[in-house]
């Protein structure tokens, strides 16, 4: 029977099989090149923590929209990459050892950003009457569960028993995209009483204007200023992919903690169509810049 309970706890779990997975995939000679070219990673990790929450918050300023959606839309930015940015990385001919890295390690980083973001956030909108509560220990404590410490036991297996990872991990790439497909239908259409949240069109209608703004902008703003500083079209293309395509599945995870049914909606809307436009922008990145492929 689903309910809510049923449904985030799917969510939570398919999460930490995510971020384990996303571990089988760092080697120790990954690792040790990124610390030796540590310049991309730095700058990576600086558009999505710093350039991207910062577009979102001028998309927010503008947009006449609740503010509880503008809190939503905040959070969406404040999570770090995908496995679904290190597919497209991939798709793209980009540099997957380093979108693996940023994705890793921001997954890390976010441990801290994400509480202290989201409170930040919180309290900058007490002016419009925001009511709202996120318990940030049960946060802390999910991020490590689903985060932390399946990413560190992914690292480590992978390093002692690497013919059995490639076996799972050639598994979970198939299993893991339906469960989240099936979570994200769920929240999409489901009644709130059965863990979803009955997304309308007039829901899309508000949100979907600052959401594509948010997903385009944040694309083009980090290729262009990576690409200024580092000069190389590859990895360029690898940092504006992982800064414009975020993990919703914690942006979910994050915002159905509230208990709030609206504040959870950006995370599904922009989980349905951020896949599809980050590779429409890409793709059209590689036709202007035909180095790219």
């Amino acid at each position: 029977m689903l309910n809510p309970d049923s449904v985030n706890l799917l969510l939570k779990l398919t999460l930490a099989f995510i971020t384990l997975s996303l571990g089988f995939g760092v080697t120790k000679s990954e690792i040790k090149t990124i610390f030796k070219r540590p310049k991309e990673l730095i700058l990576g990790l600086a558009t999505q923590l710093i350039l991207l929450p910062i577009i979102a918050i001028l998309i927010c300023f503008f947009a006449p929209i609740d503010p509880i959606l503008k809190l939503g839309i905040l959070i969406i930015s404040f999570c770090p990459g995908g496995t679904t940015a290190n597919l497209l990385s991939y798709l793209f001919g980009a540099n997957v050892g380093l979108s693996v890295s940023l994705t890793a390690t921001n997954g890390i980083l976010c441990l801290i950003s994400i509480p202290i973001f989201t409170e930040l956030a919180i309290w900058f909108f007490q002016h419009q009457q925001l009511s709202i509560t996120i318990p940030y220990l049960d946060i802390i404590r999910d991020l490590v569960l689903v985060i932390l410490i399946p990413g560190m036991l992914g690292v480590f297996l992978n390093g002692v028993f690497p013919s059995i990872v490639k076996q799972v991990q050639t598994k979970l790439k198939y299993i893991l995209p339906g469960l989240l497909v099936l979570i994200f239908a769920i929240k999409f259409f489901a009644k709130p009483s059965q863990g979803g949240l009955s997304i309308s069109i007039d829901d899309i209608r508000q949100v979907i204007i600052p959401l594509v703004v948010l997903n385009v902008l944040s694309i083009l703003t980090a290729f262009v200023i990576s690409f200024y500083l580092l000069k190389n079209r590859k990895n360029s293309l690898t940092i504006s992919i992982e800064t414009g395509l975020q993990n919703t599945a914690l942006a979910l995870l994050i915002t159905a903690s509230s208990g709030n049914v609206v504040l959870q909606k950006p995370a599904v809307i922009y989980a349905a169509f951020s896949f599809f436009s980050t590779a429409l922008v890409i793709l059209l990145l590689q036709k202007k810049y035909p180095q790219l492929n």
